[in-house]
C-alpha cells in the first residue's frame, strides 16, 4: 500500500503537535528508560490501555494520548487500505467532475481516525461533513483538534463535530442526513471492545434506520476494520446489522496492512517513525444499504 501515515505530512504534524509533544513534556527521562521493543507493552499496562484496544469512559487525557500514539496509525492505514479496494471505490463511483454531498457518521470515533482516512481518500470535489461519537470526552476533544488541523493543512472542504453525549450525536446525525448524496458509516474496532453491549448495538441499528428515512435517495455504505478478535461477537454484530437494515455484504475479507509506528525509538522526537517489519492482519467489511426511497 502506497499511502502510509508516515508519508502524509498533515497527519504526522498533527500527531506531533497534539499527541507526542504533550506526552513528552517533562517526561524525557521516562521516555529514555524504555527499550523501544518493549515500550508499547509496558506503557499499555501502566496507562490502562487494555489489550482489547479500548478505553473506558473515565480514562484520563494522558492515557487517551498514549492510546492514540500506539494504535491510530494502524487503524488509519487499515481504513485507507479498505477505502482503496476495488469493492469500495466501485461502490462509491465518484465522478471527479461532479460535486457530492457526503455525511460521514463515525461510531466510536476515537481521536478521529476514520475522519482522517475520509479526508485522505475521498476526492477533493466531495463536500464532507463528519459527525463522530465517543464516550470519552478527551477522545472527542482530541478528534476536534486533529481533524480541524489536518483539514486546514489540506485545504479540504470539511465540517466536523465530535460528541460524547449520545442524544446530541443522534439528533445531529438525523438532522444532517437530509438531502445527502452519500452517507458513509464507520464502525472501526468498536464491536470487539469490552465496553460494547447489546444496548449499544440496538441504538446503532435504530440510528441507521433513521438515517435511511431521512436520506431516502442517498447511497448508504457502512464499513470498518478491526484486528482479528477472537470473540464471535464481532461477526455476529455485523451479521445482525446487515440483517436488520436489509443491507448487502459486498466485502468480508482479511487485509494484511503495512503501517508505521510512531512509538519506536521515541526519545528522538524528530525521527522516530519506523515501519513495522511484518504486515498486520485486519478484518474488513463493507455493507451497502438499500435507499429507503428506492433505487438511486
Amino acid at each position: 500500500m502506497a499511502d502510509h501515515a508516515k508519508d502524509w505530512d498533515a497527519l504526522g504534524e498533527a500527531l506531533q503537535r497534539y499527541v507526542r509533544l504533550p506526552l513528552l513534556d517533562g517526561r524525557e527521562d521516562d521516555w529514555k528508560r524504555f527499550n523501544p521493543r518493549e515500550f508499547e507493552f509496558q506503557w499499555s499496562v501502566s496507562k490502562d490501555l487494555a489489550r482489547a484496544h479500548y478505553l473506558p469512559k473515565e480514562t484520563n487525557r494522558d492515557s487517551v494520548l498514549w492510546y492514540t500514539l500506539i494504535y491510530s496509525c494502524m487503524h488509519f492505514d487499515a481504513l485507507t487500505s479498505l477505502m482503496n479496494t476495488d469493492e469500495f471505490t466501485k461502490t462509491l463511483d465518484f465522478q471527479s467532475e461532479t460535486s457530492s454531498s457526503v455525511l460521514h457518521v463515525d461510531f466510536g470515533c476515537g481521536p478521529g481516525t476514520a475522519a482522517w482516512s475520509v479526508m485522505k481518500n475521498l476526492p477533493v470535489t466531495a463536500h464532507v461533513e463528519t459527525i463522530g461519537y465517543d464516550h470519552n470526552i478527551h477522545m472527542t476533544n482530541l478528534a476536534e483538534k486533529m481533524v480541524k488541523t489536518i483539514a486546514q493543512s489540506l485545504s479540504k472542504d470539511i465540517i466536523s463535530n465530535f460528541l460524547s453525549e449520545w442524544s446530541g450525536f443522534q439528533n445531529q446525525v438525523i438532522d444532517n442526513s437530509k438531502q445527502k448524496d452519500i452517507v458513509l458509516i464507520t464502525a472501526n474496532s468498536l464491536f470487539g471492545q469490552q465496553s460494547f453491549s447489546s444496548s449499544h448495538l440496538d441504538d446503532i441499528i435504530d440510528l441507521i434506520k433513521n438515517i435511511r428515512v431521512e436520506a431516502q435517495q442517498a447511497l448508504i455504505v457502512m464499513y470498518g476494520t478491526h484486528p482479528p478478535y477472537s470473540q464471535e461477537m464481532v461477526a455476529q454484530t455485523w451479521h445482525r446489522i446487515a440483517e436488520e437494515t436489509q443491507s448487502a455484504t459486498t466485502y468480508d475479507q482479511k487485509l494484511l496492512v503495512s503501517t508505521w509506528s510512531p512509538i519506536r525509538c521515541i526519545p528522538d522526537i524528530h525521527s522516530s517513525w519506523h515501519p513495522w517489519n511484518n504486515p498486520q492482519p485486519q478484518l474488513a467489511r463493507i455493507l451497502v444499504l438499500p435507499p429507503a426511497g428506492g433505487k438511486r
